[in-house]
């Protein structure tokens, strides 16, 4: 399966306005100089006429939006950004990109062949009607099509922190000019992003969803590991493609429930594209910044708004004994348990996902009325 067409892609009708409708690339920078890079993006980004003729070739086509600002690089972000109503910020795992939320966006914007309105089955009996969502899927920075400049040789100088990824993406809210909090949703290394935009910007976060991940920073045989695959990608520099291929190999055994493994061989294929489709440097950041990361137990313990942490019965990465005490750990925390999941629970159960997601966000919009 092509890890950008979602499973009812041919029953999609794109929406006549918004975000959703765009779909472009801006041109190639590198040999810019930096003023004409500038006037590129503003005529590539602020005609409606010339965005609104783009043609629409894929129901999550992704769109670049360039952060300009940073004092040390232009950095381009490919995100998909569809929907509209209450904001959703999906954060992904390593190695994968924004695309592995596809199957449980679907579900939530209604564009599924997935049925959840009529008689309900009786694991949907206590499912809220399904509200209007804004889904926004970024690829983090140098991971998936979004880029990340290599300035050294040296991979400790090209590591990315799991704060900067935060403040990234709260770059990325400003760009899309989304004002009003939103609803962070992270799983596994995005579980360790959300927490710290959850710290790092209080104010532009409506609750937080922490999808098998944990808080603790990983023990030192985890550490070594990471940094073996640093220096692996490191020593062979430009071709470095045989690395991913041993980064799917040993993880994608880990990351599914049995039945997953055995019957679902288009999800599979689909993980192991977007593994092998990232730029292998990306990954070596995003590795770099999961070796030094901390402990992040206090500042959950910090967040104000209702917290939703989502564990599976079969995940072998994150237990659900550990995913459970993020909601013990939260001042307004609640745990769902999901079966037959591994570790990539909006892959496997995306049905199961959306239910939980809708149910706990229904319950915020609820309780504003109050």
């Amino acid at each position: 399966m092509n890890k950008e067409t979602p499973p009812s892609e041919t029953n999609y009708s794109p929406p006549s306005e918004g975000l959703g409708v765009v779909s472009y690339r801006l041109a190639k920078r590198s040999n810019m100089p930096k003023t004409q890079r500038s006037k590129k993006v503003i005529a590539d980004t602020s005609s409606n006429k010339n965005m609104q003729t783009k043609k629409i070739a894929n129901k999550y086509d992704p769109k670049t939006i360039l952060i300009k600002d940073y004092k040390w690089a232009d950095v381009s972000f490919n995100i998909r950004d569809y929907g509209e109503g209450i904001p959703l910020l999906f954060i992904h795992g390593y190695p994968f990109d924004g695309s592995m939320w596809f199957r449980a966006v679907d579900i939530l914007l209604g564009k599924s062949d997935i049925k959840l309105d009529g008689k309900l089955p009786q694991s949907r009996t206590n499912q809220c009607p399904f509200l209007k969502y804004r889904a926004i899927m970024p690829d983090l920075r140098g991971m998936g099509k979004s880029e990340s400049p290599i300035i050294s040789q040296d991979p400790t100088k090209n590591g990315v922190k799991i704060e900067k990824y935060a403040d990234d993406l709260m770059e990325l809210l400003q760009q899309l000019k989304i004002s009003r909090p939103v609803i962070v949703v992270g799983l596994s290394m995005g579980g360790y992003i959300a927490v710290q935009f959850a710290d790092r910007h209080k104010k532009h976060l409506a609750g937080l969803v922490m999808c098998n991940t944990k808080t603790t920073s990983d023990p030192p045989e985890v550490v070594e590991k990471r940094r073996a695959i640093i220096d692996k990608i490191c020593s062979v520099r430009n071709n470095a493609q045989g690395v991913l291929e041993s980064i799917a190999d040993s993880m994608i055994p880990q990351l599914f429930a049995s039945h997953t493994y055995r019957d679902k061989q288009d999800i599979i294929d689909e993980v192991k594209s977007m593994i092998l489709s990232n730029n292998p440097h990306g990954v070596s950041a995003a590795t770099w910044g999961m070796a030094e990361r901390g402990d992040t137990t206090k500042l959950l313990e910090n967040v104000n708004v209702p917290v939703l942490a989502i564990g599976t019965d079969e995940d072998k990465i994150t237990p659900p004994s550990v995913v459970k005490k993020l909601a013990k750990i939260a001042k307004n925390g609640k745990y769902v348990e999901i079966h037959n999941a591994g570790h990539l629970t909006p892959m496997e159960q995306p049905e199961q996902f959306a239910i939980a997601l809708n149910n706990f966000i229904s319950e915020i919009e609820k309780n504003k009325e109050q």
